[in-house]
C-alpha cells in the first residue's frame, strides 16, 4: 500500500500533462480560484474542495479522478489537544479554528 501512496500523481502534475484551465475548473467546481492555485502548489486545502476539483476534472476526461490517486495536500481536521491549547494560549498565537 505504501508503494501506491508514492505512485500517486500530484495536481501540479496532472496541470503539466493534461491542460487544466484553471478559471474554467473554478468555475465548474464552484470554487474561488486561489483554492485552486493554492492546491496547485501543494497549499493545503479542505477535503470538499479537494474533491470538487477532482470532481470537475473528472467531467471533462475519460478518467475518474480521486483522493486514493491525486496526491492533493488537505487540512488536518485533528482536533487539538487540551496540551497544544494551553501552548497556543501562553504563546498568544490562538489559531482561528480554536
Amino acid at each position: 500500500m505504501a508503494e501506491q501512496a508514492a505512485h500517486k500523481r500530484t495536481l501540479e502534475e496532472l496541470y503539466g500533462t493534461i491542460h487544466i484551465d484553471i478559471p474554467a475548473l473554478a468555475a465548474v467546481s464552484g470554487l474561488d480560484t486561489s483554492i485552486i492555485y493554492r492546491a496547485v502548489i501543494g497549499e493545503p486545502i479542505s477535503q470538499a474542495e479537494a474533491e470538487a476539483i477532482l470532481a470537475a476534472l473528472s467531467l471533462n476526461s475519460i478518467h475518474l479522478y480521486t483522493l486514493d490517486e491525486v496526491m492533493i495536500v488537505l487540512y488536518d481536521n485533528t482536533p487539538p489537544t487540551a496540551r497544544q491549547i494551553v501552548q497556543y494560549v501562553k504563546s498568544g498565537d490562538i489559531p482561528a479554528q480554536i
